[in-house]
């Protein structure tokens, strides 16, 4: 009995534990495909069974980099850089105030990544100017800029979807802003504001389930109830009204 309990636990060995540097190696494969979405769970499980693998940290750092999430490359570069496998460029960057010092290689990921966020606050600021300035499409230009560069910042993606819906296109207006709430959760103004673009586009299922998504963060609110007995109402009006057309 002993003995088949052996050679069962030696036949789910191999499952069980993956090799961190062949995770790492085939993390790397994709990140020079610009596969990044299939990096990240690999440099993950990497780290997950080494946790000293400071390599797979800062890979992956630079797979959140390019992925547009800077502040995520950072965090995720200061734990390789805290790890006992870190060089002494490294010590320095923590020791000092800006990333100034870092200036080559993957050392590289902290500054390039601040400048980013900071060029994604300019161009958010520079879509608010073309806004009172009239210049929509402007505007927009600017926001997205600011999104691609930043895209854990969830006011930049609602900048981008309120001025998709100055200009009437809701549909787009909308994708942003549920990509906002991905960010995001707890943002009632634009559940809000979804839910009216659900009832402007007649969409009233969809409007009923952005209603108990609503209401799931806000159990409180009464609004997110209403909205969803309306929307309930509408729906029963729009379905008597077809059973009256077929009659």
């Amino acid at each position: 009995m002993s003995t088949r309990f052996i050679l069962l636990y030696l036949l789910l060995l191999p499952i069980q534990f993956c090799d961190p540097h062949e995770l790492f190696l085939e993390a790397y494969e994709n990140y020079t495909k610009s596969q990044f979405e299939m990096a990240v769970p690999l440099l993950e499980k990497s780290v997950l069974e080494d946790p000293n693998f400071s390599e797979a940290y800062f890979l992956l750092s630079r797979v959140f980099f390019k992925m547009g999430s800077p502040r995520r490359a950072i965090q995720t570069f200061k734990r390789g850089q805290a790890l006992k496998r870190r060089i002494l460029e490294n010590r320095r960057h923590l020791q000092s105030e800006t990333s100034l010092e870092v200036k080559t290689g993957l050392d590289s990921i902290p500054f390039l990544a601040v400048k980013k966020i900071q060029e994604a606050r300019k161009s958010y600021y520079k879509g608010k100017v073309s806004l009172k300035q009239g210049k929509w499409y402007e505007a927009i230009e600017h926001f997205q800029r600011s999104s691609e560069l930043d895209s854990e910042q969830p006011r930049y993606l609602n900048a981008l979807g309120f001025a998709l819906l100055d200009i009437h296109d809701l549909y787009s207006a909308e994708e942003v802003l549920k990509e906002s709430l991905k960010r995001d959760p707890f943002q009632r103004d634009i559940y809000e504001k979804i839910i009216r673009v659900a009832e402007e586009l007649k969409n009233f299922d969809r409007g009923k389930a952005w209603c108990l998504l609503g209401r799931r963060h806000f159990p409180s609110d009464s609004y997110f109830k209403d909205r969803y007995l309306y929307f309930d109402h509408l729906l029963r009006l729009t379905s008597d009204a077809h059973v009256k057309e077929n009659e």
